[in-house]
């Protein structure tokens, strides 16, 4: 009798995990109503997401190159301050006086453009040096923050023996304001 019992287990126990193991699969691809919903909704908003990452990605790809050109002019942009034509024309002057240059004339410094982020000043300077004077004035204006070379218009002083560059510039500054800029950490 003990013989029969311990064959129908070895029998039943196999079946009854077989009988389990199905159960389990038949209740895997079964939608149970409340939550089949639920998981194709979710799948559907996955899959819209999905595609509005893709275009969202698209749309950083092309406009990255802007962006980059946007963060270097903001981190080469002039620092925000309440004196800021001064600090632009004591900046443009100590650039062409540390050279050695002649200085005839410089201009005050005027806003040309503003919106609510950004000014763009200007300032004519007219000055009369020489070819190494000149490459230090263009060492210390590319400097950080860097000016912008608006207008530049080289003459010799003399068309058969030149000693002098007669230069006649506009340079140009542009502040970002309303926003802390990168470079007044590194200013």
């Amino acid at each position: 009798m003990r013989e029969q019992h311990k064959n129908i287990l070895i029998v039943l126990f196999p079946t009854i995990l077989m009988l389990l193991a199905l159960f389990c699969y038949v209740l895997q691809n079964l939608n149970f109503p409340v939550l089949g919903n639920m998981i194709t909704k979710a799948q559907k908003e996955q899959i819209k997401l999905q595609k509005q990452i893709v275009f969202l990605e698209q749309i950083i790809m092309e406009k990255n190159p802007q962006l980059e050109q946007l963060n270097l002019l903001q981190e080469h942009s002039l620092p925000v301050s309440d004196d800021v034509s001064g600090q632009f024309r004591s900046r443009v002057e100590q650039a062409f006086y540390t050279s050695g240059a002649n200085v005839r004339t410089v201009g005050s410094p005027r806003k040309v453009k503003e919106t609510d982020k950004i000014e763009l000043y200007e300032i004519n300077i007219t000055a009369t040096l020489k070819a190494n004077e000149l490459l230090a004035v263009i060492k210390k204006l590319s400097e950080k923050p860097a000016l912008l070379w608006r207008v530049v218009t080289f003459r010799p002083n003399n068309m058969l023996n030149p000693e002098f560059i007669n230069v006649n510039l506009t340079i140009g500054g542009i502040i970002f304001k309303g926003e802390e800029t990168k470079n007044e950490d590194s200013t």
